[in-house]
């Protein structure tokens, strides 16, 4: 189809499963802050939505449902398509499906001539887990293969924090079987938006055409000038072995930092006991649980710098960004795109290893954090800011409303 002149997206539908409130999730921070910037720009914005706080409430027959619901939800089509039929958008922008809404979001905006644009936050189109991660260390057993078997025999899933009877290799089942009936309905999509390059690869690798792949970071709200550095290194986020956490408590145990900092970790999780208990002989240690995401803000305001020590490709880094918009430079490992995200002005990339995270520790204790932070903020004006990110989001609408002539 040929190029057609440039239009703007007027009306735009978001679609997104979001995750539960309780649970703090930068992917529902990134739709609420695109949601916000597009109405700022004078785009009418729609959301049809799904929420997992909904699954509570569930019953045994409605669990039952969850066996075809993340292959094809029925109701949820039919909806989407009169609202759809209702607001006539000019561009549905896709977010997460999983598990209530399922991929079959695509088919019906295809059916109603909508172009798709979906907005990808992790591995989910051939990792189930979506995190290319297992037992402790990076996996890619699944990739590349017709049937995700692997993932059913260690019974890899998203569906273990729903607190309901669907878990384990069922769930991975469920799981799989969209992944392979629906490799055909992404190849539907017009345009992915990859929130960084360890994403874009993975879509390259998986088989989508490189050519409707974008790269664009997730936007962060402007705090405004940063306050001077504070005393304490911070870790926010799951306090579990993928996010490094039990790595953080060995590394601050060989730094020897204890008697004169003090380590925070914000955060919860079914692993914060355990890394807790293995903590308690550990001096200047402080363990604060689940915050609010007001909170943690708070808390990277009164911080020297952040400490993301991933053990997984972490696909963004949020709580990198956030922190870099406060002026706070990162300490990160070199897995995934928080080491993109980084260079050696805004903070410091270290192996995944003890020994090396316990030698950053101690380097960005006594670098200059003042100096450092104000290049943190500059990294942040000028690839995560608002205006930015919203400038790089309506050319992408643009663009696929040119060549679908719609």
């Amino acid at each position: 189809m040929t190029q057609g002149p440039e239009r703007a997206a007027r009306r735009v539908l978001i679609v997104h499963n979001w995750h539960r409130a309780s649970v703090i999730s930068g992917e529902n921070r990134t739709v609420e802050v695109d949601i916000e910037m597009l109405r700022s720009a004078g785009v009418e914005v729609e959301v049809y939505s799904r929420s997992n706080d909904e699954i509570a409430d569930f019953g045994l027959v409605q669990w039952a449902g969850m066996g075809v619901r993340p292959i094809v939800s029925a109701g949820d089509a039919r909806a989407l398509r009169r609202h759809i039929d209702r607001f006539k958008p000019d561009v549905i922008h896709v977010h997460n499906v999983t598990p209530l809404l399922s991929p079959w979001v695509v088919r019906t905006a295809r059916a109603a001539g909508v172009p798709v644009v979906q907005t990808v936050q992790n591995y989910l189109h051939e990792c189930i887990a979506a995190t290319y991660f297992r037992d402790g260390h990076p996996c890619h057993d699944c990739r590349g293969r017709a049937v995700p078997w692997p993932a059913v025999l260690h019974g890899c899933n998203l569906t273990a924090q729903l607190d309901g009877p669907v878990s384990g290799r069922i769930a991975a089942t469920v799981l799989g079987t969209s992944l392979v009936v629906h490799r055909s309905t992404w190849r539907l999509v017009d345009r992915f938006v990859a929130v960084g390059e360890s994403v874009a690869r993975h879509l390259a690798t998986a088989g989508f055409d490189p050519g409707r792949i974008a790269v664009r970071g997730n936007p962060v709200a402007d705090p405004g000038p940063p306050v001077p550095p504070g005393t304490d290194a911070l870790f926010v986020g799951r306090v579990a072995e993928s996010k490094g956490a039990r790595l953080l408590v060995e590394a601050w145990r060989r730094s020897g930092l204890g008697d004169r900092h003090r380590l925070r970790l914000a955060g919860g999780g079914p692993e914060l006991d355990a890394i807790a208990r293995d903590a308690a002989d550990v001096s200047g240690i402080e363990f604060l649980g689940v915050v609010e995401h007001e909170r943690a803000l708070a808390l990277m305001n009164g911080s020297a710098f952040v400490v993301a020590p991933g053990l997984w490709e972490e696909p963004f880094g949020l709580v990198v960004v956030e922190a870099m918009a406060r002026g706070r430079p990162a300490l990160v490992t070199r897995l995934g795109e928080p080491a993109q995200i980084v260079d050696a002005h805004s903070g410091w990339v270290v192996e995944p290893r003890a020994d090396a995270l316990a030698a950053g520790l101690r380097a960005a204790f006594d670098a200059p954090l003042e100096t450092m932070g104000a290049a943190a903020r500059r990294r942040y004006e000028e690839g995560y800011a608002p205006p930015v990110a919203l400038r790089k989001l309506l050319t992408i609408y643009s663009e696929i409303l040119a060549v679908s002539g719609t």
